[in-house]
Order: structure tokens, then sequence, then C-alpha cells
């Protein structure tokens, strides 16, 4: 347990300024020997949690934002099992098969409580979810865009899966546009969601705000089970997949042939969803959590 801690303090520390700090200078802060700390860092650090410096100026420094790190990883780092004995009852050379076996049996029993308290733990820590259906990738882009509002309260699942929704408090649910709504596949999936907060977010070829992305947002929500409250929706441009853009140039002259309007929409397109698009993805994710958090959840509560 006591390792598990000094991860914990350092790593808080360390965090306060994103300065390097030697084993001495964390020592000195958690008032523990520099030996220790470097024991407990090289498992940090093996599982990417910090990165080392050599040097005058060297020492640890964390390999990402502390906000970004959470206790479940912390915990798998540092190989912690919160239920542990280190005394057995029984003697493992008696004749008495119960004296004998116990020992084997509370380490086997032990082990899998620290496995279903580790995996309760994860479920508690996520209260959103985040489900995309993407043939192109460029929903699963906006997808991953928005898991960043809130790293450790977001899980992220693609829709082929099918995941139950059912333990998660606000749901962002994303789909690339085909034909004016969400893909054919992803339909019957969504007509599951029921009773929830619900984000749309989506991807389609034209302009991301544009009149027809309205029109296919509406039908979005249209495809939704009963009972939901849409928050708000996010609608950006992506590309279209090359091999579409083909077949369109072979079709007829009409309203998605490849006329020079629409050959220089299809350019414009392949360069989304840029950084842009992704940066404002996680602005507007976090506005929601934001809305869902102070205003809806209250609302909810009348």
């Amino acid at each position: 347990m006591s390792e598990f801690i000094i991860a914990i303090h350092v790593l808080v520390f360390l965090s306060h300024d994103m300065k390097s700090r030697s084993s001495e200078e964390l020592s000195e802060n958690l008032c523990t020997n520099p030996v220790r700390i470097r024991k407990v860092m090289a498992k940090c650090k093996k599982s990417g949690l910090v990165i080392t410096k050599a040097g005058v100026n060297g020492g640890y420094t964390l390999a990402r934002q502390g906000r970004d790190i959470n206790l479940k990883e912390i915990y798998e780092a540092v190989g912690l099992q919160i239920i542990e004995s280190k005394w057995h009852s029984g003697d493992i050379e008696s004749d008495c098969l119960i004296a004998s076996g116990m020992t084997s049996y509370i380490d086997e029993l032990f082990s899998n409580l620290n496995k279903v308290k580790l995996y309760c733990e994860e479920d508690i820590m996520k209260k959103y979810a985040v489900v995309y259906a993407s043939k192109t990738g460029n929903t699963k882009k906006v997808a991953e865009a928005l898991v960043k509002a809130a790293p450790d309260q977001f899980d992220m699942f693609d829709a082929a899966d099918k995941p139950d929704l059912s333990a998660y408090e606000l749901v962002a649910f994303g789909y690339g546009v085909d034909k004016g709504g969400p893909y054919a596949q992803c339909r019957d999936y969504m007509a599951t969601i029921s009773n929830k907060a619900v984000v749309l977010f989506q991807t389609l070829g034209a302009e991301g705000m544009g009149e027809h992305a309205m029109a296919c947002a509406a039908n979005g929500g249209m495809c939704l089970g009963k009972g939901n409250h849409i928050l708000g929706f996010y609608s950006c441009q992506g590309a279209i997949d090359p091999k579409l853009i083909e077949a369109m140039r072979k079709m007829p002259a009409g309203p998605h042939s490849a006329t020079p309007e629409n050959e220089k929409r299809w350019a414009a397109a392949a360069s989304h969803p840029d950084a842009q698009d992704l940066e404002k993805a996680t602005a507007f994710m976090q506005h929601m959590i934001s809305v869902y958090e102070n205003y809806f959840k209250k609302m909810m509560a009348r």
C-alpha cells in the first residue's frame, strides 16, 4: 500500500508545475528515502506515467498532463493488491486436504477479489460514454476528440459492438452521414438508446453546419429510442471515401454527379476533420458536460 501512496504523492507533486525533479527532491517532499522513490518511479516509468532525464537538471517528469492520469493506472503501475494477507491458515505439508489446500484457495480468492474491486472502481469512475459508427475513420477521430474533454470520465465504444449503455448518465453518439442521416447499419442500435441525456455528433461531406447538415442531424435524432433528452449536436465536414467519389463521377447528371461545384466540395472535404475541427469538438463536449452537470441534472431533480 505504501508504494501506491508514494506514487500518488509524487505524481501530484510533479503535476503541480510540470518540472523535472530528482529523487532527492521528491524524497524531501515525501519525507522518505530516495531509494524508495526510485523503486516506485521505476514502475511508473515502465507504465508510461513518467519519463526520466539524465544530467545535472535531470530527474522525473510526468509523461502527460496530471489530469489525464487516473487512479486505475497508478494502481496497475505499482502492482497494488488492495486485498491481501501475509498470514495463511493451515499447513501445506498436512495430510488433511483442508489444512493443506487452504493456502492456495485463499490466494486465488484474494486475487479474484482484487480483480473485481479494480473493475468496479473503473466502472464507478466512468460516467459518460462516447459511441461512434465510422466507415472512413472520420467519426472515430471526432469521438476521440470528445473523450479528451474528460478522459477519466469517458468510455468509448464502436457502435458495431452494440455496447450496453444502461450504466452511463450521458451518451454521445456519432455517425457518418449517408443518404441524409446516420448509416443504415447503426440505426437499429440507435433505436435501443432510450431515456438518456444524449449528445449527437456527425461527419459528412457537405459543409459541417450548413442547411443539409442541420437536416441530417434532425434525422439522426429521430433514429433514437424513446425518452431521450438531446442536449446538443456537433457536426463537421469529413473526407469522402475515394471509392464513393469515383462512383459519383460515373453518375448521370444530377445532384450527386461530378459537377464543378461538387468537385470543389469533395476536394475541400478531403482535409477534414482537421486539427481545428477536433479542437472545436473537444471544447463542444466540455460545454455539454457543463450543461449536463450544472443545469440538466438539477432540472431533472426538481
